[in-house]
């Protein structure tokens, strides 16, 4: 209903009010992402391998190089801080066999062992760059691995 009010005018308007309705209370609960790179990359990738900290703890492996021994597509030569990552796919540069680029909260050609597998939220690993993040050099596979913080 519409009533037009007038200055020095007075109006006259019938008005029958419905009984309230009280609705239960609704409760919303959400979760921000801690790793949400991580997390929006798992949600849209078709091609990479995807591993979170739940999965890494299921392998009770010492070293970070022996979670990518249970990934297919790469091989880890060495251990210790000597342990060297290779995509299985056996692409060579000029200077021999092509490195994985193994890639630490951003930072690019890290060695794998430099941290321990408890310290890893996700791992991504990418055999060659089809599917790779763009923002990382993947020409010979990339890993990608974000840790607890």
């Amino acid at each position: 209903m519409t009533v037009n009010l007038r200055s020095k005018g007075t109006t006259r308007a019938d008005l029958v009010i419905a009984p309230i309705v009280s609705l239960d209370s609704v409760t919303i609960t959400a979760q921000r992402s801690r790793y949400r790179a991580f997390d929006q990359r798992r949600a849209t990738s078709p091609v990479g391998t995807f591993l979170d900290d739940r999965d890494i703890t299921k392998l009770h492996v010492p070293e970070a190089s022996d979670v990518l021994r249970n990934v297919g597509g790469f091989h880890v030569q060495g251990r210790g801080v000597d342990a060297k990552v290779f995509s299985a796919r056996g692409q060579l540069s000029m200077q021999g066999p092509c490195i994985t680029n193994v890639v630490i909260d951003g930072h690019q050609h890290q060695d794998i062992n430099l941290l321990t597998p408890t310290d890893i939220a996700g791992l991504e690993a990418y055999k060659g760059p089809a599917g790779a993040p763009t923002e990382y050099e993947s020409v010979c596979g990339v890993i990608v691995i974000t840790t607890k913080r």
